[in-house]
């Protein structure tokens, strides 16, 4: 990719060092991800893992699909505001009719 280079180039001028007992903290403060680590990567072994239901509502307006949702939401509020505007010709059409009834009569 495009930021490899730089990327490693930046890592050997200026390489992480973490010390032992900021590794340790880590690992206890981690312990929950540790453990979900290891049951997915041990499921491979006993082939199966008890995976979530599907739902596609959790993932509407995941980064990925934020065009979608806002394009989706626009479009709505557009359609919306055309009904709105055409409930309002209506009855103005009506009202314009009544008067010109009166008048004829």
């Amino acid at each position: 990719p495009f930021c490899e280079r730089p990327s490693h180039l930046a890592n050997k001028n200026h390489p992480l060092i973490v010390h032992n007992n900021t590794r340790e903290k880590l690992t206890k403060l981690n312990q929950v991800d540790i453990k979900f680590y290891h049951e997915m990567t041990s499921c491979l072994d006993s082939g199966w893992y008890n995976f979530p239901k599907w739902d596609p509502n959790r993932f509407e307006l995941n980064s990925t699909d934020m065009w979608t949702a806002k394009a989706a939401k626009k479009l709505e509020n557009q359609l919306e505001r055309k009904r709105a505007n055409a409930d309002k010709e209506k009855e103005e059409k009506k009202k314009e009719e009544k008067k010109r009834r009166k008048r004829k009569k």
